[in-house]
């Protein structure tokens, strides 16, 4: 269950999510860790993908609204090249300075 813990703390935490996951959130972290996602591409994918909108050039984005909204960034990163984990604590980085939430 730690895991399931740790992905829906990562989630609220980003810039734009919601200060509570929603019961599809729990969902889907319980599926995530039935199908052995590992924690560190979870991790990826979730910052991977709040960087690329973080830094969109696109005004004034609507809140993200489920932890379902990273899963495309998720599939893209399982079906590519592993990620560089220093490129990811870099992204953890820049997130944390341009958001009010701390990652």
């Amino acid at each position: 269950m730690a895991y399931i813990a740790e992905i829906l703390r990562q989630y609220i935490r980003l810039p734009l999510t919601p200060n509570q996951p929603r019961r599809a959130d729990r969902r889907l972290a319980a599926d995530l860790l039935r199908r052995q996602v590992p924690f560190a591409i979870v991790r990826a994918a979730l910052l991977i993908a709040s960087a690329r909108r973080a830094f969109s050039s696109t005004p004034s984005l609507t809140p993200i609204r489920s932890l379902h909204y990273f899963l495309p960034v998720l599939d893209e990163i399982q079906q590519g090249k592993p990620i560089d984990p220093d490129y990811i604590d870099y992204l953890e980085k820049r997130l944390i300075n341009a958001s009010q939430k701390t990652l």
